[in-house]
């Protein structure tokens, strides 16, 4: 096989009788026809390649700076003696219009211009959203 990701073989075909040859070389089909396949290939790659971006999924535990954060700013304002931050905090800080009954009901959708996805039980948020608001 080529480099460039091309291939090419010939093949024969025999068939019982001449009029049963007949299908192979007729005009709907590209047996027996000639014909050129003409690429444009760009460092390597096949420029008429389309490439499409493949989604990343984390889970709510990828937000954890976002969980540190939260924890320090309760401690400092006195709300709380303890660091601990649940699920539905994180969420809420990072996607405020997120219902407060998200954890019990999750429903895929799109939260202030965070993508969530809910898949086998488990809340999925896209990875490029996060990044792109500052929270991974």
């Amino acid at each position: 096989m080529s480099d460039i990701g091309y291939f090419s073989m010939y093949a024969r075909f025999e068939t019982e009788s001449k009029e049963d040859a007949a299908a192979f070389l007729g005009a709907d089909n590209i047996i027996g026809d000639a014909f050129s396949i003409e690429q444009e290939y760009v460092d390597g790659v096949n420029a008429n390649t389309e490439v499409e971006a493949v989604e990343k999924w984390v889970e709510i535990s990828a937000l954890n700076k976002v969980a540190s954060k939260i924890g320090i700013e309760k401690i400092m304002s006195g709300q709380s003696a303890s660091a601990q931050v649940s699920d539905i905090e994180i969420l809420q800080y990072c996607m405020p219009s997120i219902p407060n009954n998200f954890m019990s009901n999750p429903k895929s959708g799109t939260y202030d211009g965070i993508q969530v996805k809910v898949e086998n039980g488990k809340i999925l948020l896209n990875e490029s959203d996060l990044q792109e608001k500052g929270f991974i």
